[in-house]
């Protein structure tokens, strides 16, 4: 898939879908015959392995952001909050625990 591709079934802006390949948090290869960054449905599920976006997974659980980013610093040693400057926040899950998102509430 294409970024803009991504950005639609992830239900998210092309911008963010651009900083998260710019920033490389979401996986791909390139394509070399027309230098386009593909993405697969395993680049997909890597980065959800590997990160959280905070609107997403706050929308899901019925909670406002700002209270579910009050429970993720509390929880600093599972989810650590990007700094980069994105458009949204996006946590790094630390690669000693994976639960799944049901557990952090």
């Amino acid at each position: 898939m294409t970024i803009p591709e991504i950005a639609k079934k992830l239900t998210i802006s092309q911008q963010f879908a651009y900083e998260l390949v710019n920033h490389q948090l979401m996986p791909y290869t390139i394509i070399k015959r027309n230098n386009t960054r593909w993405i697969t449905e395993d680049n997909i599920k890597t980065f959800n392995k590997n990160y959280i976006i905070l609107s997403k997974l706050a929308k899901e659980k019925g909670i406002s952001s700002k209270k579910l980013m009050a429970k993720l610093e509390n929880m600093s040693d599972v989810y650590q909050k990007l700094t980069l400057g994105l458009k949204q926040v996006v946590y790094k899950k630390t690669p000693y625990i994976y639960i799944s998102n049901f557990a952090i509430l």
